[in-house]
């Protein structure tokens, strides 16, 4: 019928320009499979943005009572953060995500609890007064997310990348996200009771987790590794003294073209799988297939969006969020024709995933991080090893050294320091 040849159009438009323009964008989200749950929808009123502390005028008042009428009417009302990990409301909403590394846990009782005292203070947060309460109070919404992800597989049940593909042979991991899972929808349970509060409408998610999980130079979020070795470059004013430090301790340096006396030094950086022992079962982004990739995904909805019992059936309540997960392939590699089939066939069985294609460096005189091989990460680190032993590179970091413009700084450096 019409209504199919222009979605067939419209996804023939989307995987060229994708594709074609090496952006990934514009991307798919499948509203159908967002968290939906309508509990409290007769109870949002015409004033449903503001509170006794936020206010807005009369005149927005007019256009948020226009857009409320507008969303209840479609079939789907649900929206999502833009990163994608939360269901929201059309209408406006709010909701609050914390992350959890169960990697740094001495046992599984004791991620366990981490889950569930990060589930509490989330439910706390929901208690504070904000522009969207009217939606805040009818949906609860909290999303409790996980990142280091393969480094727990790994110290915990030795099981690298494609292990944890073989749904079979990685039960064991799969169950005990599953008992994350649980936990947390429980707790959420529990205590929203404790506070006279509503059950949240979701309760697990997974967020990028770019910023939090490089605290911890782990894996981020749901996402496969990047680089297994690396240089994460630096930038420098020319005449800082430092430069030449770090040159004689054996750091590359480069001077940049395009940014007038400016110099990078790199350093040579190894995250925290990369040393673990995983050696042939280490997978990197690159090196995973867009199938395996799909699948990934699907699992992580499966077992810690959804959840299950002790035995693998799913709960009987979904109070999941979604995945945010960014899909990476080689354009020299994945060809057009196979990229459009793999988003026509696996896209639909996901709630939400992004693709993108593997940016060529070639083009940019540098980017902040820079993949290079164990050999080479070696070497630099042992002739920076044997610097420091010379004492040509000090240990000591004094307060000139991270001085913060405008003079805000987060640690408060003794002044005696040399």
């Amino acid at each position: 019928d019409d209504l199919t040849k222009h979605a067939h159009a419209v996804f023939k438009l989307v995987t060229r320009s994708s594709y074609g323009d090496g952006t990934g964008e514009p991307g798919l989200i499948n509203v159908d499979k967002l968290n939906a749950r309508k509990e409290g929808l007769d109870k949002v009123s015409e004033n449903h943005i503001g509170s006794a502390r936020y206010q807005v005028e009369d005149d927005t008042k007019l256009y948020l009572k226009r857009l409320l009428q507008i969303a209840r009417k479609k079939p789907f009302f649900m929206i999502c953060n833009p990163c994608g990990e939360e269901p929201l409301a059309l209408w406006g909403a709010f909701c609050v995500i914390g992350d959890v590394v169960p990697y740094h846990a001495d046992s599984l009782d004791e991620a366990e609890e981490a889950f569930r005292a990060t589930t509490r203070a989330l439910i706390r947060v929901n208690l504070m007064d904000s522009i969207y309460r009217q939606e805040v109070l009818r949906t609860n919404r909290i999303g409790v997310g996980i990142t280091g992800i393969h480094e727990f597989a790994w110290k915990f049940f030795q099981f690298g990348f494609r292990d944890l593909l073989d749904e079979e042979k990685s039960q064991p991991f799969w169950l005990t996200l599953a008992r994350f899972k649980r936990a947390v929808q429980n707790e959420a349970r529990r205590y929203a009771g404790v506070l006279g509060a509503g059950i949240p409408h979701t309760d697990a998610t997974c967020k990028p987790a770019g910023t939090t999980a490089k605290l911890f130079g782990l894996t981020e979020g749901w996402h496969l590794l990047p680089m297994a070795w690396y240089l994460r470059w630096v930038q420098f004013s020319k005449n800082d003294p430092l430069v030449e430090t770090y040159r004689k301790a054996g750091y590359p340096v480069r001077e940049l073209i395009k940014y007038e006396n400016t110099v990078i030094v790199g350093f040579p950086t190894s995250p925290v799988i990369s040393s673990l022992g995983l050696e042939e079962k280490l997978v990197t982004a690159a090196e995973a297939t867009p199938e395996e990739q799909y699948r990934w995904v699907q699992l992580g909805e499966k077992y810690w969006l959804r959840g299950t019992d002790e035995t693998g059936m799913p709960l009987a309540e979904d109070t999941g969020g979604q995945i945010s997960y960014t899909l990476k392939y080689n354009p020299s590699v994945v060809d057009y024709k196979s990229f459009r089939n793999t988003i026509l066939a696996m896209q639909p069985l996901v709630k939400c995933c992004a693709v993108m294609p593997q940016e060529d460096s070639s083009s940019y005189e540098y980017l902040p991080e820079q993949a290079i091989t164990k050999a080479e990460y070696e070497a630099m680190a042992s002739a920076i090893e044997r610097a420091k032993k010379k004492a040509v590179l000090a240990e000591d970091v004094d307060f000139v050294h991270v001085d913060c413009a405008g003079g805000a700084c987060p640690v408060d450096f003794k002044k005696e320091t040399p």
